[in-house]
């Protein structure tokens, strides 16, 4: 089976979040949580986590959110971008809980 993530940085005025997620709401697939999640990545310096966004999924499709980043989400935040990657990558899911 196939499962897709479709990210947006929360600070993106060109294509925002709001019709990011008006076009994966016309997909029509069912929803698995009918709320936002929060996400979390660790500082990068000394312990803790951050807040890194928020997501929703869908069937085999999530939605991510990234906090204080814009259109092009690798280069407005990193540490964020690569931990979004790595955990949908390893935990299937967005960032750590």
């Amino acid at each position: 089976k196939w499962k897709i993530m479709v990210y947006s940085g929360l600070d993106d005025s060109i294509v925002n979040q709001a019709q990011t997620q008006t076009i994966l709401n016309g997909f029509g697939r069912t929803i698995k949580t009918n709320q936002w999640q929060s996400w979390n990545l660790p500082y990068w310096e000394g312990p803790g986590e951050q807040l890194g966004g928020f997501w929703i999924e869908w069937d085999r499709m999530t939605w991510a959110g990234v906090r204080n980043s814009g259109h092009m989400v690798p280069m407005y935040n990193p540490p964020a971008a690569f931990e979004l990657f790595q955990s949908y990558i390893t935990l299937g899911r967005p960032g750590r809980m």
